[in-house]
C-alpha cells in the first residue's frame, strides 16, 4: 500500500446521487443528502472540500457517473483524504464494487466514509465492517455456484424420475430406438377396445 502522508487536514469530498429525472429536478434527496454530509464532517472535524453530485443517475455501474469520476481522480491526485456518502448504495449497489473502491481507497492512501453504515475506513471499526462485506461477497459468489449447480442437476432428475421412455419409444441398451408399427398398432387396438367394453 502507498502511503504519502495525507493528513485530515486536506479535507474530504462528498458524493451524492439520486437515480430519477424526478428526485433530480424536486431536488430534495440531493438537499437532504448534502445536508447530512455536511452534519456529519463538522461533527468529526473534517474539511468539506466539495460536493460531487450525479443527478438521476443509476448505480449500477461506477464507470457511467462523471462526479464520482471526478471524485476519484482527485483522490488518486492526492487532492483530498477520503470520501463521503451518506449510504454506500450512494457509490455502488453490488458488494463488488464497493469492496473495489475500498480496495482503491487503501492503494491510493484515503479513507472511505459511509455514515448510515458507520464505515470509516482508517479505523479499525470500519476495517472489520469491510472484512465483513467482503465475507458477504463470498458468500453471495458460493450461493450463486450452488443454484447454478442446483439449476443444472435438476432436468437429469426429473428424467430419472418419470420413469420408462415415451409411448411409442422402446428403451435399448444404448439409445432409445423406435418401437415397430405392428407393436403400436396393437397397443393402440387394445386400448381403444378396452375403452369401448367399459
Amino acid at each position: 500500500m502507498v502511503r504519502r502522508g495525507r493528513k485530515p487536514e486536506a479535507g474530504v469530498i462528498g458524493y451524492i446521487r439520486v437515480s430519477t429525472t424526478e428526485q433530480a429536478d424536486k431536488g430534495v434527496s440531493l438537499d437532504a443528502q448534502r445536508h447530512r454530509l455536511e452534519a456529519y464532517c463538522t461533527a468529526h472535524g473534517l474539511a468539506l472540500l466539495r460536493v460531487e453530485e450525479d443527478a438521476g443517475v443509476s448505480a449500477k455501474r461506477t464507470s457511467n457517473r462523471p462526479a464520482l469520476q471526478r471524485a476519484l481522480r482527485a483522490l488518486a491526485r492526492g487532492e483530498a483524504s477520503g470520501l463521503v456518502a451518506v449510504k454506500l448504495d450512494r457509490l455502488s449497489r453490488t458488494t463488488r464494487d464497493v469492496l473495489d473502491l475500498v480496495s482503491r481507497a487503501e492503494k491510493e492512501d484515503w479513507a472511505l466514509h459511509s455514515i448510515d453504515e458507520r464505515l470509516d475506513t482508517s479505523s479499525p471499526q470500519g476495517r472489520f465492517v469491510v472484512t465483513v462485506l467482503g465475507a458477504l461477497a463470498q458468500l453471495e459468489r458460493e450461493q450463486a455456484a450452488d443454484r447454478t449447480r442446483v439449476a443444472l442437476a435438476e432436468p437429469a432428475i426429473v428424467l430419472s424420475r418419470r420413469g420408462g421412455p415415451a409411448f411409442g419409444h422402446a428403451r435399448g441398451l444404448r439409445t432409445n430406438r423406435r418401437a415397430s408399427a405392428s407393436r403400436i398398432a396393437f397397443w393402440r387396438r387394445r386400448a381403444f377396445f378396452g375403452l369401448r367394453r367399459r
